[in-house]
């Protein structure tokens, strides 16, 4: 688990080569042992790493592939991490339609399970995948909405890029001082 949660970190660090790298000893070893759920997390951040190192196709069908694992072994803990981490290489890709979809997703996920420890990164992507889209008033809503909840939670590092998200939107806008 610790081999997990350091995957996590050095993804959010944004240093993909070592979620890589970590990732192939996690599937090793939830393999040896058995651990079916852990196997798919270790699975699920590798495949958000080679979406980070160019590898967008080959990321995303992992990904995919982990969550539709995860929930065929009954696996939904921390589902909308996975599908904030999914909707981001979708709107790289441009891919926004299916982006959104996984957002949608992500938040009905975490009302049917009480999950709300990625709701605020779940309104982050959905900003960034409206923005891409064109829709600044709905994006301008979801990021602040994805900060409000990071505030909330006291989540400084899922509020910090939800702040450079609305910033950009702005700066796009024109309006630099809201």
């Amino acid at each position: 688990f610790a081999l997990l949660v350091l995957e996590g970190v050095h993804l959010y660090r944004g240093e993909p080569a070592e979620v890589v790298a970590l990732g192939d000893e996690v599937v090793a070893l939830a393999r040896e042992y058995g651990l079916a759920q852990e196997k798919e997390w270790g699975r699920a951040f590798q495949g958000s790493a080679f979406t980070q190192l160019g590898r967008l196709d080959e990321g995303i069908d992992q990904l995919k592939d982990s969550l539709v694992v995860q929930q065929a072994i009954g696996s939904g803990l921390v589902r909308t991490a996975f599908l904030a981490l999914l909707a981001d290489p979708l709107c790289r890709a441009g891919r926004l339609d299916e982006g959104l979809r996984a957002i949608d997703e992500g938040f009905a996920h975490a009302e049917r399970m009480a999950e709300g420890g990625y709701l605020a990164e779940l309104h982050r992507m959905r900003g960034e995948l409206l923005r891409a889209r064109g829709d600044a008033v709905a994006a301008e809503a979801s990021f602040r909405a994805a900060m409000e909840q990071a505030e909330t939670q006291q989540a400084k590092s899922f509020e910090l890029p939800a702040a450079t998200g609305l910033a950009k939107l702005l700066i796009d806008l024109g309006r630099q001082t809201h």
